[in-house]
């Protein structure tokens, strides 16, 4: 398998150095032929209008970059009168409906999104042609087909390669390719090296390594997939033979399990979630509720610094202080923290609430309720992607993903 990666690499070179300044020859590449030398504006035309059909999309599903997360930036955020001051009336959170938890979603693309720059890559002038692209970047475009290369040489000695392919399929689909890499020559690993495929109207897999050596099966490698159409969300991170990771979202009842798969399956978090926002996280040692989705109060003030209290007609609801959030979106969340390292489970009037005199619209045995079935269901949920996820059998599929092979037509 090495041997495969390493004629991939020598491939690419041998590109770059056909290509330099040889305006004679149309380049080609392992995408498409290329039969016609096209100018920097078609260049930037075709990729404006891919760029901007993917950047839609991708801002409404994904949360923004933490930095951005606020919901400060969301175009319909209200400033009411008197926000930030307390107390606060339930009634006044109007941004609520702004707020998104979704943060266990997870897209390699966001590179695309908020970092790569193809200014950066076309640093020529502007009657330049795609043969002039050759010192760390390389474009093709082809009719409704495009590939840009960009790579860096890093003072450290590694090497970051970025690529993208870019096309239409026969449904007039955009489908986007992106091959990104981080390789240490010294230490002869990739620290980071993922393959990524985007669907539109279909779906965005991603195959990830870390710290992975592909000749002698050594990293962490990890499978994404989210579909577009039914929600469902997979995320699967295979540490070595003995453990593994598994988030999955079911889009159906918009439900999120965090499972650790190591001598014996351990589900370790179960969320409920509204669309966007989430109603429930609960574990064997903590849980968080959303109160927004829970009667019996209508106001909040503070407490002591992060904390405030609950009330309800004016009266103190005793014993819970509460958690006013205001960066993912609006809403007052309570959280219990089981103490020291007893076994026993949450109590269940904290789990419903009824210690407060509130109730929280789940079961006493939410948490043992999901994790049976988990337990009776994990081998065909996990089995629906085709993918044996053994780690020696996954991680050598990863390697083989590396070489031109993988580009395929949906």
């Amino acid at each position: 398998m090495g041997r495969k990666v390493s004629i991939f690499i020598v491939f690419i070179g041998l590109l770059l150095l056909v290509g330099c300044n040889n305006e004679d020859k149309y380049l080609n590449n392992y995408y498409f032929e290329n039969t016609v030398n096209d100018s920097k504006d078609d260049i930037s035309s075709l990729y404006s209008d891919y760029r901007e059909i993917f950047v839609e999309h991708y801002k409404s599903v994904y949360q923004r970059p933490y930095s951005k997360r606020s919901i400060y930036y969301d175009p319909n955020f209200v400033f009411w009168e008197g926000y930030g001051e307390f107390p606060i009336n339930r009634e006044e959170m109007i941004n609520f409906s702004l707020t998104n938890n979704k943060d266990y979603l997870d897209s390699e693309l966001y590179y695309f999104v908020y970092e790569f720059d193809l200014d950066l890559t076309l640093e020529c002038d502007d009657d330049c042609k795609e043969s002039d692209y050759a010192k760390d970047g390389i474009l093709y475009v082809e009719g409704d087909k495009l590939f840009i290369r960009d790579l860096d040489y890093l003072d450290d000695g590694s090497e970051s390669t970025i690529e993208y392919y870019f096309y239409k399929n026969e449904n007039d689909k955009l489908v986007i390719k992106q091959y990104r890499s981080h390789y240490n020559s010294v230490d002869e690993v990739y620290e980071s090296l993922s393959i990524t495929t985007f669907v539109e109207d279909g779906f965005e897999e991603t195959y990830y390594c870390e710290d992975c050596n592909l000749t002698n099966n050594i990293g962490v490698v990890s499978y994404r997939h989210f579909d577009f159409n039914t929600k469902n969300y997979i995320n699967v991170n295979v540490f070595d033979e003995e453990s593994k990771q598994v988030d999955y979202y079911n889009g159906e009842t918009q439900e999120l399990f965090k499972i650790s798969d190591g001598e014996t399956l351990n589900m370790y978090w179960f969320f409920d979630f509204d669309g966007d926002i989430q109603k429930l996280s609960i574990g064997y040692a903590s849980m968080t509720i959303n109160l927004m989705y829970v009667d019996g109060w209508d106001s909040i003030d503070r407490a002591e610094e992060v904390f405030y209290n609950l009330y309800n007609e004016g009266v103190l609801i005793e014993d819970m202080t509460v958690q006013y959030e205001v960066h993912e979106g609006e809403y007052v969340e309570y959280t219990y923290f089981k103490p020291g390292t007893q076994n026993e489970p949450i109590p269940s009037d904290v789990v419903t609430l009824e210690t407060f005199g509130l109730n929280s619209n789940y079961p006493e045995n939410i948490f043992q309720i999901k994790n049976d079935y988990i337990s009776n269901n994990y081998v065909e949920l996990i089995g629906q992607y085709g993918i044996d996820f053994d780690y020696n059998d996954f991680i050598q599929l990863f390697a083989s993903k590396t070489n031109s092979d993988w580009i395929v037509n949906e």
